[in-house]
């Protein structure tokens, strides 16, 4: 894995000092080497932090074919780089090395901008194409690895994290109040503004092109998820097409040059990862877990339980909630404001598996494949009941006896949570679920903000184009959730201590195969994942099959109560409240208040104001 930058320009001379500068940014995310090209007419600069996983004598970057006509700085793994290498050789083309980056190189010289087609992995990449002065840059289709990119009147910079563009336009350090709108809604940005001024993010599946001479065209989208659930085969035969996708993804994501373990946190898809690598590996695979002294939050016993089947080399760590040392250090890395409390637990479960491997196998994305949310299960209901007199009579039921959420994490605050908002409709009730603030309760607490639509639309379209509500949520999560949630949060917290996170369950072939299974196949059932859950019954330990969606939730509600309130009130009530124009702070202390007399958990909404207000003193100049 690595990091990416660069410049283009239109008119002035690059400085190999900013990109120097910009480079030396992302040493975290590559350090074991670093490089800089800059092509000889002064039209495009690329710059690289490569940390060695395949081929470690050989293979730095940028690099270029053999004329020199093609450079390349690349973060990502390409998987299927074996076969796409001899299928070169056999055209014609002649390598030097035997690393994944030097194939891309070639493949584009082959293929065009439709190289990107034959790729299977995950990659965010820059190309230089001297005897067309122009720039490519692509990302992979899940959106796992990062690129940003700000286009100015003379010079287009871009890079693997936003840090590195603010090295080079430091005055571009600027809020982006649309994208603060849309992170106060969901608690993370997926849309291609980011939290900078005048700084875009490239979605994911699509590449966009640049001239030396300030013509642009893109972005260009190269695949799309299947929309069509129209599977031709039988259930059994989908069970055992599934098993052996799975296999796939998993073993060619075990080709490693350096140590490999895998993360365990003992639900379905992380033991299931694990357990394919042990019937793939002739050695105990390393695996790591991560726990809270909270039992409910707590899956530590289910994780040991993993590891004693696969006979793995298991080591665990209590996340304590004392985090204040982890939260500044979170703001360092995280140079978007990023409210998923889970990055937390990640940040520690990825310094410790770097203490033992370079690579760490991860389910991330499985639930977003096999409908394994309980959102999923709600929206079904929801859908089915959601403007009926039942609805009506359970929302009744639920106010008489007093459901009330004081805990996010119960059983009681889920059912609420589903009451509140199973009247609207299908999109709202989806979007309402996935985020932090509802729209109406945004307006009270940000009235000066303009709500961002490019969710809500998303969702509308998606929810008007498709008769079952669940198909629609399972492509939102897909195109949303998960390249703006959990891909950035695993790509974030990993890159922060130089480990590379691979995720079998986001392998495009296993994607396309799980859109075009009927949804029942996959979301029905007590716990949901159906047929993942068939296919992997060999291998699931029973009471790990057993068990429900648990999720990496924190008990933040608690810990505002106790170890994060005075830092609370001391940085977003008391504080120097950067974001006071945005903020009603008459709103805030109302949800501080309630959280803090057990009147209902604003744990999540707490974390999500915290985090804005530590970001912005951080990085807003």
């Amino acid at each position: 894995m690595c990091g990416i930058t660069g410049q283009l320009n239109f008119g002035q001379k690059i400085e190999r000092a900013v990109i120097e500068q910009m480079t030396a940014t992302l040493r975290h995310r590559g350090p074991d080497a670093s490089a800089i090209y800059i092509s000889p007419d002064n039209y495009c600069a690329l710059g690289h932090t490569r940390l060695s996983i395949i081929d470690l004598t050989a293979g730095q970057q940028p690099l270029s074919n053999e004329d020199g006509s093609v450079w390349l700085s690349y973060n990502g793994e390409c998987y299927n780089f074996a076969e796409l290498r001899s299928q070169l050789i056999q055209a014609g083309h002649c390598f030097r090395s035997h690393c994944d980056s030097e194939v891309i190189v070639h493949l584009y010289e082959q293929y065009g901008l439709n190289f990107l087609q034959h790729l299977r992995g995950m990659f965010a990449l820059a190309i230089w194409d001297q005897n067309h002065k122009q720039l490519i840059l692509a990302r992979d289709r899940m959106g796992q690895k990062p690129l940003f990119y700000q286009n100015n009147k003379n010079t287009l910079t871009f890079a693997s994290e936003c840090k590195a563009i603010l090295a080079a336009n430091p005055h571009s350090a600027c809020m982006n109040t649309n994208a603060i709108a849309e992170y106060l809604l969901y608690g993370y940005l997926a849309g291609p503004r980011s939290a900078f001024d005048n700084i875009n993010r490239l979605p994911p599946a699509s590449y966009i092109t640049f001239d030396h001479k300030g013509n642009t065209s893109g972005p260009v989208s190269y695949w799309h998820i299947p929309q069509e659930r129209n599977y031709q085969g039988s259930y059994q035969q989908a069970s055992e097409q599934v098993r052996e996708t799975l296999k796939h993804a998993v073993q060619i994501r075990m080709v490693s040059d350096v140590p490999l373990g895998s993360f365990l946190s003992g639900g379905t898809d992380s033991t299931i990862i694990t357990g394919i690598m042990a019937q793939a590996s002739d050695q105990p695979i390393k695996t790591c877990g991560i726990g809270f002294e909270e039992e409910q939050y707590n899956e530590l016993a289910f994780s040991r339980i993993a590891a004693n089947a696969f006979k793995c080399d298991h080591i665990e760590h209590i996340i304590q909630p004392q985090c204040h040392d982890t939260i500044c250090q979170l703001l360092e890395y995280y140079d978007e404001p990023f409210a998923d409390a889970s990055a937390l637990p990640t940040f520690h479960l990825c310094r410790l598996t770097r203490q033992r491997v370079t690579v760490a196998l991860s389910g991330d994305g499985g639930d977003e494949a096999f409908a394994g949310y309980r959102r999923h299960k709600a929206i079904r209901l929801a859908s089915t009941i959601g403007r009926s007199l039942i609805l009506s009579k359970l929302i009744g039921l639920g106010r008489t006896i007093g459901i009330s959420a004081n805990e996010h994490h119960s059983r009681l605050s889920y059912i609420t949570r589903f009451l509140d908002y199973a009247g609207q409709p299908d999109w709202q009730c989806y979007t309402s679920w996935l985020g932090v603030f509802d729209q109406d309760y945004l307006k009270a607490i940000a009235p000066n903000l303009t709500l961002p639509d490019n969710c809500s639309k998303l969702a509308r379209e998606l929810f008007a184009s498709h008769k079952n509500p669940s198909h629609a949520a399972l492509l939102l999560d897909n195109l949303h959730y998960l390249p703006g949630d959990l891909n950035t949060k695993t790509d974030i917290a990993s890159m922060a201590h130089s480990l590379e996170v691979r995720c079998p369950f986001q392998d495009h072939k296993l994607i396309e195969l799980t859109s075009s299974l009927p949804i029942s196949w996959l979301s029905s059932g007590k716990n949901g994942k159906k047929i993942l859950r068939e296919a992997f019954k060999d291998i699931l330990p029973p009471s790990i099959a057993r068990r429900p969606k648990m999720g990496f939730a924190l008990p933040t509600g608690q810990w505002f109560r106790k170890e994060l309130h005075n830092m609370f009130r001391d940085t977003v009530l008391t504080g120097s409240f950067i974001t006071s124009n945005i903020i009603n702070k008459t709103a805030v202390e109302t949800l501080f208040q309630q959280n803090l007399n057990h009147q209902k958990d604003n744990g999540k909404q707490l974390w999500t104001l915290l985090m804005l207000q530590l970001w912005a003193d951080r990085w807003i100049k």
